[in-house]
């Protein structure tokens, strides 16, 4: 996820202006942060929480609790939850990027895999 974290900060070196919003789930939301063009440098030293289990789900749970307004959501996952039918697809566009599971496919949105240190 380091991995992950330091290519988006590198993409957004080529935008003015943005706004992402970064969190960690298992069975809860935890971590949430902004970043911005201002305060991008520091998503580099963001601490990843959380551990054990997942609930892919609660990801929506929280964007509609928090009232989180994105043009678009990336998940991180193995796409290994039993939750999966519980997310209303037509919420926000997703990209699923996933990674041990290389059968995995999630039930809406786009999707890649990933192999860490591998680039294709």
């Amino acid at each position: 996820l380091k991995e992950a974290l330091s290519e988006i900060a590198g993409i957004m070196e080529n935008f003015n202006s943005y706004k992402i919003q970064l969190w960690c789930f298992d069975t809860r939301v935890s971590g949430y942060r902004t970043f911005d063009n201002e305060t991008m440098e520091d998503i580099r030293t963001y601490e990843f929480t959380g551990g054990g289990g997942t609930a892919i789900a609660v990801n929506w749970d929280y964007m509609e609790e928090k009232e989180i307004e994105a043009d678009l959501f990336i998940c991180f996952t193995d796409l290994y939850s039993g939750d999966l039918d519980r997310i209303p697809q037509d919420h926000i566009d997703t990209l699923w990027i996933i990674h041990d599971n290389p059968n995995g496919i999630p039930p809406f949105g786009r999707y890649a895999y990933y192999e860490p240190g591998k680039r294709k």
